[in-house]
């Protein structure tokens, strides 16, 4: 799994990196029950239809997954918390991901409409910190096994002893069973 996950990570870079010098640009749904999408090149407007699409999908909390739009070449997705459809107040979760991939990047809808924008660039910016930590834990891993792969090539340091206490046993359960 850390492979795939180090792997994952390489390719949202790599995405990210296709549309560094690009400038802004997002499509989004018109709305959620519509296939019709628009191209935003204006933050502000984004963000509003950001919004829009959040309080559909908040109006609608049994709905699955639903695809935003997309955004640097990640497709955008959302959904209501599933763990509060009971709560008065059932906020969206929002992620956004490489296209085909199950590996989701979380970023957060705020009170600011603008803030879910501020939020999905902070995360893109966060996928190298992602990827390292990825590469560490793939490392502790493999430190790991190769750890007790040593100590089982090592074998049991009383094994000479048991082996000994094992036939001393023997004999004596062989004398027992002679003697009836």
């Amino acid at each position: 799994e850390a492979d795939e996950r180090i792997a994952a990570h390489t390719q949202a870079l790599a995405l990210r990196e296709q549309s560094a010098d690009v400038a802004f640009s997002i499509k989004l749904h018109c709305a959620m029950e519509s296939d019709e999408v628009l191209t935003f090149t204006q933050r502000t407007e984004a963000s509003a239809q950001l919004e829009r699409l959040r309080r559909q999908i908040n109006a609608h909390p049994r709905l699955p997954q639903q695809r935003l739009g997309s955004y640097r070449g990640f497709d955008l997705l959302a959904q209501t918390q599933r763990n509060r459809e009971e709560a008065f107040f059932t906020p969206v979760e929002a992620w956004f991901a490489v296209p085909g991939s199950n590996r989701l990047y979380e970023f957060k809808f705020g009170d600011a409409a603008s803030s879910a924008l501020q939020s999905l660039d902070a995360q893109l910016r966060s996928l190298d910190s992602h990827l390292q930590r990825a590469v560490r834990a793939q490392k502790e891993l493999h430190h790991r096994q190769a750890q007790i792969t040593a100590e089982l090539h090592k074998g049991w340091e009383y094994a000479p002893a048991y082996e000994a206490l094992q036939q001393q046993l023997q004999v004596v359960n062989q004398a027992l069973a002679a003697d009836g």
